[in-house]
This record gives structure tokens, sequence and C-alpha cells, in this order.
């Protein structure tokens, strides 16, 4: 198990310096150090990490990717504050313990020592970034015995490598020899050293410790060995050459697009280099003409990145990088730097289709029951809530909210509302009135019963009921009467040929959802019409997962948009006119996704808000803007 230690040394100098851990789970710590000219940057980076942390970090098992998600947001956390405050001369240090592995990222710079027996080797080279965002994700074991040294200066240039090697070698008094050694420098700036060891070696003498290929020395040691015997290489130096002429890393402006995404696009020489360090494979193991294709793949993606604002030329370079990963890995070689790979294909696609993540925490918690949400409404500023076997509400927040049972053991299908009334679809194809605390049946006259339906929504009072049959879907309009409603009437043309419809929202006019995933527009007025509308700027992957539910449409009124829930992620589409008449074409916006939760329903009030309904029963409140025609998580 891996344990932190902190040493405060000399004055701060001006600068602020936060060194601290802090445990997310019993198994999971996180440790960071941040340095900044500015406090108050000091505290927001802070406040920034323990929010995110504690919000998205949720298992050891999945701590990869939920620390390369904060990492993501932290980024986009920090290009905010920039617009209108310095980040000038800002470092920090963030790493998450887990089991013996550390995890770490850089922004700006920081210098980290890792020693093993003797050896002292600096496992951040390279990881220093301009300041503005973090580096990639680093990873490896610590097994017993080891020590990482972390710090905001350079400890090599106060201290010897004996030293560090000493200091890793004790353990009951480290801290006093580290103040015997840093006094005999003069520190003009502050000194905090962070101090990470495996504590299952702390009552052994390391220097019999037996090697292990799992730990950082081993990577690390293996690497330096490896990349002096590929500087002769003739084979590796054709790669060094083709990647140097695709990627001018000492160009701050190719630094910044390399590095700029979140969790960095990777070299993808170092990722040859480190798998076969842990696959434990010779170079002449490996057909030469894979590593070729791994190569080309992370040029492809380097390309890629430069083109995020041309969706042609983005789509083609990804669909070559995939095709050459996706044949390196049918035959079982890399597979480590071919998941590293689409891991980073994985952010350049969020990056360019306007993809934006959210976790829902007890901060943005309204409500929860346990119970499938299957509907969200409003009415006066107060919710109701249908759940699959109950209706929640009126919620006020902070009021003391109801739950009524539905009658006859009755589930709910689906639902809307018509002023302070609920029309409740259930399961067995009737429909239930809500009101004030009552439940009663609906009747329907003109027809023997209500028909098989899936959906139900209202508008002007009346109930539209969508239904499908072999041959194709028709929305039935049903009026209200004295004693209940009037038989169905299809909004369709006489002479029109149905087509099958996932669902269908009301605007005045009608918005269709296809089995293709196009939308239709349906009016009436001045004369009736049907018509496709066409989808600008949809980007790829709007298909429905394998195995997903079935999609569905809603509406918001101001901001005007259409969302569309496809798998687990909300598609945002604008529409070119806010007159429903007029509306010809939709606008794809971007999406909003969330993390570690699954979306059943949502509901667009009037404010931009989302009101999110999850399958664990929880409805929460997601708060976005549109910011330069891109969805910004607030």
């Amino acid at each position: 198990m891996l344990r932190a230690d902190i040493k405060k040394q000399g004055n701060p100098g001006g600068h602020s310096i936060i060194s601290k851990t802090a445990d997310v789970s019993p198994d999971i710590r996180i440790v960071y150090q941040i340095t900044s000219p500015s406090s108050n940057l000091a505290e927001f980076v802070e406040k920034s990490i323990l929010d995110l942390a504690v919000s998205s970090i949720r298992a050891k098992e999945s701590f990869f990717s939920d620390f390369s998600f904060v990492l993501e947001k932290l980024n986009k956390h920090l290009r905010e504050f920039s617009r209108e405050y310095s980040t000038e001369g800002l470092s920090v240090f963030l790493s998450g313990l887990v089991g013996d592995e550390l995890y770490f990222s850089i922004l700006g710079r920081s210098t980290v020592y890792f020693v093993k027996h003797d050896q002292v080797m600096n496992i951040a080279q390279g990881m220093d970034t301009d300041g503005t965002e973090f580096s990639y994700v680093s990873s490896g074991a610590v097994g017993p015995g080891n020590t990482v040294f972390i710090s905001n200066i350079d400890l090599l240039d106060h201290l010897s490598e004996d030293d560090l090697v000493d200091v890793s070698r004790i353990y009951a008094n480290r801290w006093s020899v580290v103040d015997e050694l840093m006094e005999r420098e003069t520190a003009e700036e502050r000194a905090d050293i962070i101090i990470v060891y495996n504590d299952a070696g702390k009552e052994k003498n390391t220097s019999g410790v037996e090697e292990s290929k799992s730990t950082l020395a081993t990577v690390f040691q293996q690497l330096g060995n490896a990349m002096e015997s590929l500087k002769k290489n003739e084979f590796v130096g054709k790669i060094v050459g083709q990647v140097s002429q695709l990627i001018d890393l000492g160009n701050p402006t190719v630094r910044k697009i390399v590095f700029g995404l979140g969790v960095a696009v990777s070299v993808s020489l170092l990722y040859l280099v480190v798998s076969s360090v842990f696959s434990g494979q010779a170079d002449t193991a490996i057909p030469e003409e894979y590593r070729q294709k791994l190569v080309d793949a992370s040029a492809a993606i380097q390309k890629a990145s430069k083109e995020l604002g041309n969706p042609e030329l983005f789509r083609t370079h990804m669909k070559e990088a995939e095709d050459l990963i996706f044949e390196v890995r049918d035959k079982q070689l890399f597979l480590n730097d071919v998941t590293k790979l689409l891991s980073d294909i994985s952010v350049l696609k969020k990056e360019a289709n306007g993809i934006e993540s959210f976790s829902l925490t007890n901060d943005t918690l309204l409500y929860g029951s346990g119970s499938d949400v299957v509907g969200i409404f409003e009415e006066s500023k107060r919710y109701y809530f249908l759940m699959k076997e109950s209706v929640v509400g009126p919620y006020v927040h902070g009021g003391e909210t109801k739950s009524y049972a539905l009658p006859d053991g009755e589930e709910a299908a689906s639902g809307d509302m018509v002023g302070d009334t609920l029309y409740i679809l259930t399961a067995t194809n009737r429909v239930l009135r809500f009101y004030k605390g009552e439940f009663s049946y609906v009747n329907v006259s003109g027809q023997p019963v209500w028909q098989s339906a899936e959906t139900l929504h209202t508008y002007n009072s009346n109930l539209y009921l969508l239904s499908s049959t072999a041959s194709g879907s028709d929305v039935a309009r049903h009026r209200p009467g004295v004693n209940g409603f009037s038989a169905g009437s299809s909004i369709f043309s006489d002479v029109e040929a149905s087509t099958q419809l996932f669902d269908f929202v009301i605007d005045g006019g009608f918005y269709l959802l296809k089995r293709d995933l196009m939308i239709d527009r349906v009016v009436s007025a001045p004369s009736y019409a049907r018509k496709s509308i066409v989808i600008n700027k949809l980007p790829d992957g709007y298909r429905l997962p394998e195995n997903s539910p079935e999609p569905r449409m809603f509406l918001a009124r101001s901001p005007y948009y259409l969302y569309v829930l496809l798998g687990n992620a909300v598609w945002v589409f604008e529409p070119n006119s806010k007159r429903f008449q007029d509306v010809t074409s939709l606008t794809y916006i971007g999406q909003l996704e969330p993390v570690g939760a699954t979306i059943h329903t949502i509901y667009a009030p009037e404010d931009g808000t989302l009101i999110v309904g999850t399958d664990s029963g929880e409805v929460h409140t997601v708060k976005f803007e549109v910011t330069d025609g891109k969805i910004i998580v607030r």
C-alpha cells in the first residue's frame, strides 16, 4: 500500500504552495502540489481538484478513466479561468495512490524522482507543459523499498543522488535526514517535498529486495537501455525521422495541440518501447510491419488533431488510424499500445463532436427514490416525477414531498401534463388521470378501448398516442369530451403512407423521429404538409447503440432546442426558426453525456437547465450554456 509524507522547507518567497493528500475512498488517495504566484489561483485549483476527485473517482478498477476525466474537466476549468485571470507561473502535480500503483500528471513543471536501490530516475522527464493544461497520465507500480520524491524545486540542485538514495533507505527518521541535508543549502524559495513510498517495506533492508519487472524502476531502466540500443537501430531511426517530420514537439503551438486535449495524444515511439518492456518481448520478436502500422496510426491521429475544424479531413484521418489499429489488435500484438491509442481517439472524437461530460453529485440531486424515472414535468414552478409505480409531487425544493402509488398495481409507460393534471399511459394500455393527489381512469368514446400505444403526449388539452404495427406507425389525436376523450384520428393525411417511428413531440407542429433516426416535420397550417428536414453538422456516431433503449425526443421553449436521448447521451439540436411553421432544418450543437449514470428521461425547463432522471431513481439538475456554438456545462 502506498503512503505519502509531506515536508515544508523554508520561506514561500512570494509564492503560494499547497501540498496535501486527500482520501476519496478507502483504497484511493490523491496527492497534489500546487505552486502559484497567486493564492486565489492556487485555492481555485485546489477546490476544483477536490470537487472533481470526490464526484468523479469511483473505484480503483476504473481509476485510470476516472482520473483522465478529472484532468479533462480541470483543463476546461482552467481555460475558462484564464479568460479573465492570468494563470502564468502555475504548476500542479496531481497523483493518485491506488494499491501499489502511482498515477500522476503535471501542469507546468514539477520534478519527480524515482529511487530504486541506488538508482535515481527522473520519471517526469518530458511531461512539462506550458502551464495551461495537464499533460498525459504516467503510471506504474512502486514496490516495497522504492521511493518517489516530488517537489516544486529540482531536488538535485540541492541534494545529490546519493542523498536521495540514503533518505529512501531510512524510514524511521526520514525527515530529520532531509532537514540535515537541506540545511547545507541556502534555498531562496520554499521547497515542499512529498515522499511516496510502499509501506510494505518500511521495516526491511531494501538493499536485498528482489527486482520486480512491474516497478517503475524496471520500466524506466529498460526504457533507457532500450533507447540507447534503438538509436543504433536502422528501423527505429527511420520511424523517428518520419515522426519528427510530422510532429515538432519543440514548437509551442504544436505542443499545445498535442497536449491540449485533456489527456494528451502520446507519441507512438514511446508506446512501442514501453510495450516491449511490459510484454518482455525482444525487438526482433515483433514483426516490423505491425510496428510500422502503429507508427502510421499515431501519425494519422496527430494529423486528425490538427483538423478538428474540418470534419471531412478529421474523419478521414480517424478512419485511417482505426483501420491500422484494429489490424494490429486482431493479431494480439502491442495490446497496451492499442488500448492507449484507442483512448486517444476517443478523446479526440469527443472534442471534435462537441461532447460534454457531466457528473451527478449530491450538489445536483433534486430527488432520489430508487425507482425508475419515467417522466419529469413542471407546473407553476413545482415538479412532478412520474416513477414506474408512483407519482411524486408536487415537489418544491426544501418542502415536503408526497408519493402516490399507482392504483391496481399499474405501471407507467409514458405520461404528460395539461395544466396541473397528469395523464399516464400504463403498461396495460389504459390511461390514468392524476389530479390533486387522486387517480381516476380516463374513458375513450367511439372505440371499445384505448389502442395499444407506446407514447403519450398532450397539447392544447388533446391527448396524442403513438401506436406501431408491422405496416407503420400512427399518431392519433383524442379530443377532450364531456365524459373522457373522443376516438382517435390520425394526424397524417389519408393518402400519406406512414413510416415506423420511435417518438414524436409537439410545438404546434410535430417532430417525428423515424427508425433511421432522421426527423420528419408535420404542420397543418396554413395547409397540411409532411416533409423530411435537414440536420446540419451531424457528426459520426448518430446511430442507436446496441442493447440500448429506444431513443426519445424532448423540446425546450427557451432556448428553443430539440433534444434526442440516444443511447446514454443527450443530442442537442437547434431549429432554424423560432416559428414552428417555418422550421425546415436543424443544426447539431453538441452532446451531454453523464459519467457513471444511465439517463432514463429528461425535462427541459425554460431557463436552459436540464432535469435528468436516472435508472437509479434519482433526479438531478444539469446546468449548461451554449457559447460560440459549443455546449459548456456550468
